[in-house]
């Protein structure tokens, strides 16, 4: 574990139930104001009355409290139209609102916004505006199922706000970036509960790696309302008093709140060169996953875990905090559980009992989710800041057995003047997060006083506040699995993406609900074509899940369960062992499924509104058994199952738990670049030596109609069956679904392990150029190109080699005019500044989008997958669907269109092969990873050599227009034509019909064998039988005629007459293998 750099948090900011800036939140702390109230009416998007029920009821709610915002946004001074950020689900309100008050107090003018990121923690949960898009599709398709028409008045448009709104997660982080225009990374996460810190802990690692000068990090959360009303009362987990109170007796479980809390980091050195005012400095952060338990029952073991790991980092003992802000939800179950950690962490050493004060804002506020870490934070530092132990509510007794009673923590129920633990100590404290599925975040932080702490950099950090790294490993990918469409399994996708093959389908009507009338209304034209997979199954018993609750998880989390359990046999890892340094993180989208809740509460009161309805005459209990008809046939009820089968935070817990994995675990989303931002988090916490070994993939469903409608509106899907990236006829991509999974190592390890390493991971970068809304096509392209070659500059400069140096680009190439002219602008003008004098075209350009379609969120991470599988077959690829160039670029670029499969060829003086692969979200996040082969043969297991000569033996599968090689010998002529009168017999048994060519050149050989000492031999490569039969009769004519013959071309027959066989000349045979140097 490499030495860790302090962090100094110099703003804060934030919106909070009762509080719309920090200063009001402090404000309510000191004075212990309970935040939490009845949840107002307007925020209901039925009558309360409806889904409101004194005792537990399926789908409806036993409370109607909340900590709630009503935020008065204010539109001005960011980079982004005003008109267009007014109208915004609030939940961009909040985030935008707490950013612009912490970077308001610190000082920016030093640092470059080129390297400033966002790493933002939102749920993955439906929203008001996510619903708004979502009821208006389901709405008219009903409305016109039921009366043969659409509602009137009915706008088949979308504004760009209902777009924006209506992407939950990869959409925050990238429109907090582009509202101050950062140039560096910009994704968001969901690690449930833990979401906040998560994103504290990554964004402290851009900084310690000198990725970024200045980081914006914290948390978000603004669900529907109703939505977490119901859900929590269904997971019997929401207080039915409507009061949060943590540790105490009376407690009966959470209250839900919502805002938002984000902070500013800078390396400490800086700070203090900028003279920031500082909050605290982070000197520690663990991250972990329960490896036992369910996804609802916190574990202590693994709570425990993450202190540790931070108390190591910042080399303190427990003992020397002086407050903990706990998580401390009022769940009896879980705060007990997290007072038994406490208690395990200080072990039996010497305190005094009380001696720590500890507390949970949640008391006043209540849980903000996603958002919770962040207050919990804020509150803490707010406390540092003003030398005040803050206090909390809601407490009077513990319970009667409580690990509270007798221990060294109190909660702390008025503020108190804080001292230090011991004279010349500065102020210390912590804060935890434990959320839901077991992922568990501690910080430790200390308050900052110049004269306590002095002037100098911090030890093994460099004067620039760049960690002085000890040469970071190389990281090997050594197990991968893929599923798109209905082809599953990482052999079919090899074979696919190495023929030129793609997967798009016809849909059929029964994908589309019977909603397809309305797809092509809403799209202007009929969907062709995509890759769709119309159903994710998993066998009972697979997986530690009860039969009964399959149903109700999402596809998305099952797809991804299933191809992560795939990835990891690859990788030869046992499914059933504990693994307490493996971590798991998934690039994800949200499952507009999700949405049909929404659809479900609301469509009595829309159904209410329909003039067709009114004129049915439906009396009011007939009026009800109806819609209760419709809700139904809409989607089921929401349940304790459906709730956690619909987290989409939850996904990659689902994967922690089932495979034991107790590393960090959490999903991040940044459109079609989430995979790639996944691998790079698992690949710098390989290099942190955080981890051994990290599962990283990716999933989603965007061939769904509400997705397909509405990204069409961004990106217009083409209209033709076929997807034509780069190409003068492009028109657009097509929708796909599909999930990827790879397993990593470190080199080192992986060599000693004796994996196969499929490719090595050198440098990874990224940027964010500015969301493509309310842009003409030349901003965007202007914009799309600026973050691309600073993303590609990055990942080259990580990796420490010339770019001239791959031979293979795997592009975005989404087939969209405005995008692959970005792309295809940016790599020329990249490329062509950096490669060598040569005219020669070295570099091959490759796409999947034209095998896959657009997969969403899986898109780069399949690229990356695609990359090193045709590096480990040194293969490359053809360019599907490519005839000539939309970009007069390429004439004098060093790329070139490869329009069939050949082997890579290298010069082995000049290195190893290596490739470049890249991603570009459509909201302006672009990631690129620079891979290099790994030499298998030097000092490899036997095991290992026979395991690689066994997959690379036909990487293309059996080919429909292969041909087959077939051999004759003999000692004689007579032998020769006996052996050809032999052959002829073996194809008369053959029915040509259905014959594979291939398959009976190689059941002829091992009929016959080869007998290397024979004299003669007559060689014969047919692409049929019929061919063969051909080559048969003139093979004859040739031995009695004794004439020679060679094959021209892909077919023919090789044979040296009786005078010259083949090694009697003088001389040795030597076999050359032609090209730009040899294999």
């Amino acid at each position: 574990m490499i030495s860790y750099q302090p962090i100094a948090v110099v703003g804060i900011g934030g919106v909070f139930p009762g509080a719309s800036n920090t200063g009001d939140f402090w404000d309510n702390i000191v004075n212990r104001v309970d935040a939490v109230s009845e949840i107002p009416g307007h925020r209901w998007v039925v009558p309360v009355e409806d889904v409101y029920s004194r005792s537990f009821a399926v789908d409806k709610t036993f409370s109607k409290r909340a900590g709630t915002v009503e935020i008065e946004f204010d539109p001005e001074g960011f980079e982004i139209e005003p008109e267009l950020l007014a109208g915004l689900d609030p939940l961009y309100h909040c985030a935008l609102t707490a950013a612009r008050e912490a970077l308001s107090k610190c000082v920016t003018s030093s640092i470059s916004r080129e390297k400033t990121g966002v790493v933002l923690a939102s749920i993955a949960l439906p929203t008001v505006g996510s619903s708004v898009l979502s009821n208006r599709i389901i709405g008219a398709g009903i409305h016109k199922k039921l009366f043969g028409e659409y509602p009137p008045g009915l706008d088949l448009s979308a504004k760009d706000i209902d777009l924006i709104s209506a992407m939950v997660t990869s959409m925050p982080a990238l429109l907090l970036a582009s509202a101050f225009r950062f140039g560096g990374c910009a994704y968001t996460l969901d690690a449930a509960c833990s979401s906040s810190l998560y994103a504290v802990k990554l964004a402290c690692d851009e900084l310690q790696a000198g990725r970024a000068d200045m980081m914006l990090a914290g948390g978000v959360s603004r669900p529907e309302i109703l939505y977490t009303q119901v859900g929590f009362t269904q997971l019997r987990a929401l207080s039915r008093s409507g009061v949060c109170s943590p540790f105490d007796a009376k407690a009966d479980g959470l209250v839900v709140g919502e805002g938002a809390g984000l902070m500013v980091l800078k390396r400490l050195d800086d700070a203090v060169r900028d003279n920031d005012r500082i909050y605290g400095v982070i000197r520690g952060i663990g991250l972990s996953n329960d490896m036992g338990g369910n996804l609802l029952s916190p574990e202590s073991e693994g709570q425990v875990r993450a202190m540790h790991f931070a108390y190591e980092l910042a080399g303190w003992s427990p003992r020397d905090v002086g407050f903990i802000e706990c998580h401390g939800t009022g769940t009896p179950v879980g705060d007990a559980v997290e007072l038994s950690s406490m208690r395990e962490l200080w072990g039996d050493a010497r305190w005094a009992e009380g001696e720590c004060p500890i507390g949970s804002v949640k008391s006043m506020i209540g849980h903000l989710l996603t958002g919770a870490g962040a207050a919990g934070m804020i509150k803490l530092l707010l406390g540092l800041a003003n030398r005040t132990i803050p206090p909390g509510v809601n407490f009077s007794s513990p319970p009667e057995k409580s690990p509270l009673i007798g221990s060294p923590f109190r909660v702390q129920l008025k503020p108190e003047k804080w001292f230090p633990k011991q004279p010349g100590v500065p102020l210390r404290a912590a804060v935890s997060s434990f959320g839901f599925g077991g992922i568990n975040a501690h910080v430790l932080i200390e308050e900052w006083d110049g004269e306590l702490h002095g002037r100098a950099p911090a030890a093994g950090v460099s004067k620039s506040g760049v960690v002085s790294w000890p040469g970071p490993p190389d990281i090997a990918v050594v197990g991968m699995e893929t599923v798109f469409g209905n082809q599953a399994g990482l052999r079919r996708f090899q074979e696919a993406v190495l023929k030129g093959e793609s997967f798009f389908d016809s849909p059929s009507q029964e994908r589309w609900r019977g909603f397809g009338e309305l797809l092509n209304d809403w799209l202007g034209h009929e969907l062709k074509a995509g890759v769709f997979i119309n159903e994710v199954s998993a066998l009972i018993g697979e997986f530690n899940i009860p039969p009964r609750e399959i149903p109700d998880i999402l596809p998305q989390h099952l797809l991804m369960l299933t191809t992560a359990a795939r990835a990891l046999k690859d990788a030869g890892l046992p499914l059933r062992k504990k693994r307490p340094r493996m971590g798991v993180v998934i690039g994800m989208d949200f499952d507009v499924q999700a949405n049909d809740y929404h659809v479900r509460w609301s469509l009595a009161k829309e159904a209410g509104k329909w003039e067709k309805v009114k004129e049915t005459g439906l009396s009011a209990s007939g009026f009800s058994k109806w819609v209760e008809e419709l809700k139904n046939g809409c989607c089921p009820p929401l349940t304790s199952s459906r709730v956690v089968g619909a987290l989409g935070g939850i996904m990659a817990s689902r994967i922690a738990k089932q495979f034991q994995l107790g590393g960090p675990g959490f999903v991040v989303s940044c459109h079609e670049s989430s995979g790639l931002h996944a691998l790079e988090i698992g690949a710098r916490s390989l290099r942190l030596n955080e981890t051994d070994a990290f599962l990283v993939g990716a999933v989603d469903l965007p061939a769904e109609i509400r997705r397909i409608i509405t990204d069409n509106f961004i990106c217009r899907f083409s209209r033709s069956a076929d997807v034509r990236p780069f190409d003068a006829s492009a028109d657009g991509p097509l929708p796909g679904d599909g999930a990827a999974a790879v397993v990593l190592k470190r080199l080192e390890d992986a060599v000693a392990d004796g994996d196969r390493v499929y490719a090595v991971i050198k440098g990874i970068g990224s940027s964010t150029g500015s969301i493509p809304f309310g842009k003409s096509p030349s901003s965007r392209i202007d914009s799309m190109k600026y973050a691309y070659r600073l993303s590609l500059e990055r990942a080259f400069a990580e990796a420490d080699i010339e770019p001239s140096s791959i031979s293979y680009f795997e592009a975005h190439g989404s087939a969209d005019p405005v995008e692959d002219s970005a792309e295809s602008d940016a790599i020329c003008d990249f490329f062509t500044n950096s490669q060598s004098s040569s005219s020669i075209k070295q570099c091959a350009l490759g796409t999947l989008k034209s095998n896959t379609g657009n997969v969403g969120a899986v898109a780069g991470l399949a690229s990356f997958v695609k990359t090193s599988l045709c590096m480990y077959q040194e293969i490359v690829p053809p360019l599907v669907g490519f005839s000539s160039p939309g970009s007069g670029r390429f004439a004098s670029s060093f790329f070139y269109m490869p329009n069939t499969p050949h082997y890579w060829f290298r010069n082995r003086e000049e290195g190893p092969r290596r490739a470049c692969v890249g991603s570009m979200a459509r909201g302006g996040g672009v990631v690129h990873v620079v891979l290099e082969e790994h030499d298998h043969v030097s000092n490899a297991p036997t095991a290992r050599i026979e395991m690689l000569q066994r997959e690379r033996r036909l990487p293309l599968g059996l080919l429909a227009d292969r041909a087959g090689l077939f051999v004759v010998e003999g000692e004689n002529n007579s032998e020769l034509i006996a052996g050809l009168d032999a052959l002829g017999s073996y194809l008369r048994k053959i029915d040509e019909k259905n014959a594979n060519i291939d398959m009976l050149a190689r059941r002829w050989y091992l009929e016959r064998g080869l007998d290397m000492n024979r004299a003669y031999a007559v060689s014969m490569v047919a692409g049929s039988v019929v061919e063969l039969g051909k080559f048969v009769a003139e093979a004859k004519g040739l031995i009695v005629d004794d004439k020679p013959s060679s094959i021209s071309g892909m077919r023919g027959i090789k044979y040296s007459t009786h005078l010259y066989p083949v090694g009697s000349q003088k001389g040795e045979i030597a076999f050359v293998y032609p090209g730009s140097g040899t294999g």
